[in-house]
């Protein structure tokens, strides 16, 4: 014999409380666990901020050395080669302010990066945490609908 499914007509009983006692069960747990996925991830998100904020802070003060460091190193080429000297300590110098400069660079793009990294994950953060709250809010309504109706969950 053949078996009709028809999850309206199953619902369809003589007490129409029992219908919404029914859906109120499916959707509960539904709601729930779509809150709890939307705080870890909120939560994820959070942490991820705070370990770029840290790279970030972490990049700005190598900056900060690395740029004391040339000032130094150019100070010191100044004094050490107002005199007469081979061509070949003069080149030599050269190079190492070079290196050093192209250092300061590059940190600087590193610290540019850094930076922009934690704009694009603070956006994300609110992203969560506005899902976050719609996922609160509707589970919020879920059980005021189940109070109105009298339905213990």
């Amino acid at each position: 014999m053949r078996q009709r499914i028809n999850p309206v007509e199953e619902l369809a009983t003589d007490d129409p409380a029992a219908g919404l006692r029914e859906a109120f069960a499916l959707l509960m747990p539904i709601r729930r666990q779509r809150l709890r996925r939307s705080e870890r991830q909120q939560r994820q998100h959070e942490q991820q901020l705070a370990r770029l904020q840290e790279e970030e802070r972490a990049a700005a003060e190598q900056l900060t050395e690395r740029q004391g460091s040339y000032q130094t190193l150019r100070a010191g080429f100044d004094v050490a080669c107002l005199g007469h000297q081979p061509l070949s300590q003069l080149q030599r110098g050269l190079h190492q302010e070079d290196r050093a400069a192209e250092a300061v660079q590059q940190q600087r793009q590193t610290v540019r990066e850094s930076a922009a990294q934690c704009a694009a994950q603070s956006e994300q953060l609110t992203s969560a945490r506005a899902e976050t709250q719609l996922r609160q809010r509707e589970l919020e309504k879920l059980e005021l609908l189940m109070q109105e109706h009298e339905v213990k969950p």
